[in-house]
């Protein structure tokens, strides 16, 4: 354990957080030990992250800060293009550009279905057993009852008709929670110990998950969640008591650089390759 805590201190990381630990084992070793924070920060992302962090903006500033709905489209829109992108593509750009609107709407719908006074990014800390970092997060909503993760979800542009244009697809929003989004929420509950929720949001459609319409969110499985994010963590502090040498980390492990966006890095692809020896 000692290893494990000083190198971390080496590599300047002090927590872990909920959406380092649901990345694949090998794209949070060259993330968090091969790039800098500096380098992190400046990694780009595709249009459906872009699409979903400016919702999710707009969502969070109408619901807790009272804005009005025109002004946060018009800020959430700028904000969506100032971005960067990894790959360019002007059609995907102005059609997700068009769904920012609606798709606030309906989360503003539906958290105002039971309007409570609620925080937004409050800082939220768990320390489990065995571990040496503390898991910190940032929550969408929090209240004095409940706390709720927002999701956004947005379909993708079909291919070109004969006559070259391009129609969006329609999604399907799940129809019971994503396990990932659960193991997030249990982290966020067990560290607030108010009932937590999930919503995921469309430009069409949304939908809420909580205890009363669904067996993810009873006790015994959050703790069941929570567990496995331990489990988790304890992986990747295993893996940095070996080393924190990217070189020697990625001769151990496999990366799958044929995921459809884990490794979309233009700026940092062939280093990732030579660390993992592709």
């Amino acid at each position: 354990m000692r290893d494990a805590i000083t190198n971390f201190e080496e590599l300047k990381l002090t927590h872990f957080s909920p959406s380092q630990l649901l990345k694949p084992l090998a794209v949070w070793m060259f993330q968090y030990v091969a790039l800098t924070a500096e380098q992190r920060s400046k990694i780009k992302v595709g249009y459906k992250a872009r699409y979903g962090t400016a919702v999710h903006f707009g969502i969070q500033k109408v619901v807790a800060e009272r804005w009005e709905m025109e002004k946060a489209v018009e800020t959430c829109q700028t904000l969506y293009d100032l971005r960067e992108t990894s790959k360019k593509d002007d059609e995907v750009f102005r059609a997700y550009r068009e769904k920012i609107a609606p798709c606030i709407q309906n989360g503003v719908n539906e958290l105002q279905k039971n309007l409570q006074d609620y925080e937004i990014e409050k800082s939220i800390k768990l320390e489990l057993p065995d571990l040496v970092l503390p898991i910190i997060g940032f929550v969408d909503f929090i209240s004095d009852t409940e706390v709720t993760d927002l999701k956004t979800k947005i379909g993708n542009l079909h291919k070109p008709k004969k006559d070259g244009t391009r129609t969006l697809g329609n999604i399907k929003l799940p129809t019971e929670p994503i396990e990932r989004d659960i193991q997030q929420v249990a982290i966020y509950q067990a560290a607030t110990h108010v009932n937590p929720s999930i919503i995921y949001v469309s430009h069409n459609d949304c939908v809420r998950f909580d205890k009363t319409n669904c067996e993810a969110f009873h006790q015994s499985n959050l703790d069941d969640a929570v567990e496995k994010m331990r489990q988790r963590a304890l992986k990747r502090q295993k893996l940095i008591a070996v080393s924190n040498d990217p070189y020697v980390l990625g001769g151990i492990l496999e990366a799958d650089f044929d995921h459809p966006f884990y490794w979309d890095d233009e700026d940092n692809i062939e280093l990732a390759k030579e660390i993992f020896k592709v």
